[in-house]
């Protein structure tokens, strides 16, 4: 009986057909197909089949089975085909006579009408059990003729133009059935009308040999042609070209989602739609799996299809849609594989009901090491940092791949890189390294990172202000990078050793100075080139000492040659002139000198280059008739004086700082609360005093707050004050006199001097107006928890306030200041500046303001000036949960 089977689930797994299932195996067939087939039947046995169509997506396209006779196969004599056969329990069976020759035996099969299409690969499958001493058997395929409908009048044992398929017997003494795959697409193609079985071909003279086939088919091998699931690469030709051009005509439909840190730090990851072209595969598999992947093709059954990779097991396998669409989570690679990566991996499915039939499609590629692009470059470089920069590969395959990069470092004189000095960002170009020694050249190199987007879809993309993140388990580190050129932090961010004409200008825009630096970038949080000197920014009344309303100075005046002479600034290389132009002061609603550029006026304190024989001095300018400097005049000694002084770049403040300088207070007024005796109830005690400010309000470098009690920096957003106040105001709740003093505005706070805004204050000080004081202040954002038990540790019910509102929650560093004594501060309290105050980027304008009051008043000299930024790592704490 020829059976045409539509829908592979009709049948037991082929292996189950044995004569022990044999009987119910029969009643289970008839059940089920006996009034769909039995027309079928009858006409099979008289008349050809009907062609099978190439468009047939089942993988049985025709089968005989022996249960009721031999259903038209071994039709001719005994004699003619030198085979006797018989039929019974469900079995074709033959013995090859001793009489003939062994080669000339055959058994043919009914009349066909079989089309072979190789794109189909079909198949002729048999199972069947072979006794006997060949090692070696042949099918002969009958093509039909030029004209179909005439069949040839020749010997029918002799066929029509066939094709000879030897293939391989199986024996043993097991009498096992064997299943036999001849992939008669390889041979053959168009309509096959007979198929003829030769039992033996490698033997002329052997007896007792003997066969019996269980069943007989015509199926279809797997054909993949699409593997799907990870990163997705279309083809719209009828077959995948090899590696060396399929990134030329693979298409993607991908677009590319970008994110910015900060509104500065770039960063992306590919997001992928499927396409409708015929041929797709997909690369950048995560070596330890766990993807799901899809599979689609034809002829992969309805059921139990195997699916492996490289040999290991696909697992969770499911028949999306019967014959052309199956799933699978995707295995580890294989260990073998680790050893020797290859790429592209196997992707092999087999039909479950008939394991000989598969199909090897190269479709599949694990993740793979990436070369980094090139040597990465160093800039913005700083005291305790410097920026790292570098190219994403060009290629968008591969691009795509990447998530992230470690970035090492190590000393110029190391021989090589220490796994300590690394950290890993995401899929940015750049990131800042911090926590670098000063002065200290360094190289660095950068090495491509591959990760599972798809497990850690939202961790791979989580990075901070720098871009780093933690690197994500399983990784493929690729290749590095050439190392970098070597480069050598700074001794410290800026430094006035004193204070002149020259040092009020940028120093770092000088050609010799350009020379020097790096090519700026654009840094992950805003900042642009190296660190250096920018000059500074003075507002109010604050002046360069000796350029002010009244006398013009410049550096290299000669004191000792003769007055209103040539002689006294023949040596002079910069010199300071200043106008009366004023600018408008938002918080105390003051029209006030400034030199800053971006006030809307003219310039305060201007600073040319000397040169006598081109300077015109304006008119409003007096005469030069003075060094300038050695000082920052914050204040002069007369009543009602306000000023500020900025550095005019923003500092990161946010990673820590320390920063020094030293001041002097002089020529303080005079006051006697009450006159008992002018020789011992009349003291000299100046006012109000200054501050070191780190603030971001508004006005940025043009800030200056309210004078007097203020101290200049009262009124200012987002500002924190470092007070040295030298004036007794009890409405102020002052610490008496002499003292220090910290406060704070809180984010997007008003900065004001009462002492409820302060975390801490102290009056254990040397008497601050007088002789020359040297100060440090040094911020840590991570707490040192023995500096806790320091007696200068101090706080205050405004610090209780930041605990209690949450802000403080995530950690707390320490604020000391130190007073001439640079070992021991004289008071520390706890702060953690970014949520105290609203920061751009970890950056704000770091200064000096001072104020005069009615009563009091006093010179104010800042004599030398060095900020670094400590650029620490800033360790978070979890919040409390309760």
């Amino acid at each position: 009986m020829i059976r045409i089977v539509n829908k592979i689930d009709t049948w037991q797994q082929f292996d189950e057909f044995t004569t022990f299932n044999r009987k119910s195996r029969r009643s289970s067939l008839r059940n089920v197909i006996h009034h769909f087939l039995l027309m079928v039947v009858m006409t099979a046995a008289l008349t050809p089949l009907t062609s099978v169509s190439s468009t047939v997506m089942n993988s049985i396209a025709l089968q005989w089975s022996f249960d009721d006779g031999r259903n038209g196969w071994g039709q001719s004599t005994s004699l003619e085909m030198g085979v006797e056969v018989d039929a019974g329990s469900g079995r074709l069976r033959g013995v090859v006579l001793d009489s003939g020759d062994p080669k000339l035996a055959f058994i043919d099969s009914p009349e066909l009408n079989v089309y072979i299409d190789a794109d189909e690969r079909d198949f002729l499958v048999f199972r069947m059990i072979y006794l006997g001493q060949c090692d070696l058997a042949m099918v002969s395929l009958e093509r039909s003729p030029s004209n179909p409908t005439v069949w040839p009048n020749a010997d029918p044992q002799k066929l029509n133009d066939p094709i000879q398929i030897p293939f391989q017997l199986h024996t043993d003494a097991s009498g096992q059935d064997k299943i036999y795959a001849i992939p008669v697409w390889k041979h053959v193609t168009g309509i096959i009308r007979r198929v003829r079985f030769h039992p033996c071909i490698s033997r002329s003279s052997v007896t007792g040999q003997s066969f019996s086939i269980d069943w007989v088919a015509f199926a279809k091998a797997p054909v993949v042609t699409k593997v799907r699931g990870c990163i997705d690469k279309y083809f719209d030709n009828g077959k995948i070209p090899d590696t060396s051009d399929n990134i030329r005509t693979a298409h993607l439909n991908c677009t590319e989602a970008e994110h910015w840190t900060n509104g500065f730090h770039h960063s992306s990851a590919a997001v992928c739609s499927t396409m409708n072209l015929p041929r797709a595969s997909t690369y950048n598999c995560m070596r330890d799996g766990g993807q799901m992947i899809t599979i689609s093709g034809k002829h992969f059954g309805t059921a139990d299809a195997v699916i492996t990779i490289d040999g290991v097991d696909c697992l969770d396998v499911v028949h999306v849609t019967p014959e052309v669409e199956l799933t699978c989570r995707l295995p580890p690679v294989a260990s073998r594989w680790l050893e020797n990566p290859v790429y592209p991996s196997v992707v092999r499915v087999q039909n479950g009901r008939l394991l000989q039939l598969y199909d090897d499609a190269p479709l599949l590629s694990y993740a793979a090491p990436v070369s980094a692009h090139s040597k990465p470059l160093i800039s913005n470089v700083a005291a305790h940092a410097f920026d790292v920069n570098w190219k994403a590969p060009d290629d968008v395959w591969v691009s795509m791949t990447i998530t992230g990069y470690r970035v090492a470092w190590k000393h110029c004189t190391d021989d090589s890189f220490s796994p300590n000095h690394a950290t890993v960002v995401g899929n940015v170009t750049s990131t800042t390294l911090i926590e670098l020694a000063s002065s200290t050249s360094y190289q660095v190199k950068v090495t491509p990172l591959t990760e599972d987007q798809w497990r850690y879809s939202n961790e791979w993309k989580d990075i901070d202000l720098y871009g780093h993140r933690k690197q994500l388990p399983n990784a493929v580190i690729g290749f590095d990078s050439d190392v970098s050129s070597c480069m050598q932090t700074l001794s410290q961010d800026f430094i006035f050793p004193h204070f002149s004409a020259k040092l009020l200008t940028n120093l770092s825009a000088l050609p010799e100075a350009i020379t020097q630096r790096t090519i700026p970038t654009l840094g992950p949080t805003g900042e642009v080139g190296d660190q250096g000197h920018f000059g500074l920014f003075l507002n109010g009344n604050t002046h360069l000492q000796n350029c002010n309303a009244s006398t013009s100075c410049c550096d290299g005046y000669n004191t000792i040659a003769p007055s209103n002479t040539n002689a006294t600034v023949a040596e002079c290389s910069h010199v300071c002139l200043e106008s009366d132009s004023n600018y408008l002061n938002e918080s105390n609603h003051t029209f006030l000198p400034t030199n800053t550029k971006t006030a809307v006026v003219s310039l305060k304190a201007q600073v040319y280059i000397f040169n006598k024989s081109t300077l015109i001095q304006p008119a409003f300018a007096p005469p030069i008739s003075a060094p300038c400097g050695m000082a920052l005049r914050l204040t002069a000694s007369q009543s009602f004086l306000t000023g500020a002084a900025w550095y005019p770049r923003q500092m990161n403040v946010r990673e820590g700082f320390t920063t020094t300088f030293s001041f002097e207070a002089t020529n303080p007024s005079a006051i006697c609360r009450i006159m008992h005796n002018v020789h011992t109830n009349c003291q000299s005690r100046g006012g109000d005093g200054f501050a070191f400010v780190i603030q971001n309000d508004v006005q940025q470098e043009l800030a200056m707050g309210s004078g007097g009690m203020s101290l200049g920096y009262g009124g200012l957003k987002d500002a924190l004050a470092i007070e040295f106040d030298t004036w007794f105001n009890p409405e102020l709740l002052d610490v008496y006199e002499n003292h220090i003093s910290v406060h704070v505005s809180g984010v997007g706070g008003t900065l004001l001097p009462n002492h409820t805004h302060s975390l801490g204050a102290t009056s254990n000080l040397p008497d601050l107006a007088k002789d020359v004081h040297n100060v440090r202040i040094v911020y840590k954002p991570n707490l040192d928890e023995n500096m806790l038990f320091d007696e200068a540790f101090t706080t205050s019910t405004l610090a209780g306030y930041f605990f209690s509102s949450g802000a403080w929650r995530s950690g707390i560093g320490l604020l000391a200041i130190y007073v001439d004594d640079m070992d021991s501060p004289v008071l520390t309290v706890p702060l953690r500046i970014e949520k105290t105050l609203e920061l751009f980027h970890g950056r704000a304008w770091v200064g000096f303001t001072g104020a005069t009051g009615a009563n009091a008043w006093q010179t104010l000299d800042i004599l030398s000036w060095s900020f670094e930024s400590l650029r620490h790592n800033i360790v978070t704490t979890k919040p409390l949960t309760i």
